[in-house]
């Protein structure tokens, strides 16, 4: 997974990617919105999840499966366990 020392460089490179599409694949917003949350930058990840979340590609439960198989990978990067459920509530009643 990605190690904290390395956000700033894969926040830098999901950027570019963002800006090189219109649509951008939902696991690219998924991903951005990821390193943008462990650098603390919760309201932009917000927008980036939300995105994701209202592709039609991808449907609730891969959203939900998807983000819950990238747990470990946030608590790696400083995302307490207790706040990630919450997380996904907020994203799932956000969206409904």
């Amino acid at each position: 997974g990605v190690q904290t020392c390395a956000l700033p460089i894969s926040e830098e490179a999901y950027a570019e990617i963002l800006s090189k599409s219109d649509s951008p694949a939902p696991y690219d917003l998924m991903n951005a919105g990821h390193v943008l949350y462990c650098l603390g930058k919760r309201q932009e990840a917000l927008e980036l999840y939300k995105k994701c979340r209202s592709s039609k590609f991808f449907s609730t439960d891969v959203f939900m499966e998807t983000f819950g198989e990238d747990f470990p990978h946030l608590m790696k990067n400083g995302v307490s366990q207790d706040e990630l459920p919450l997380l996904l509530d907020y994203l799932l009643f956000q969206t409904e």
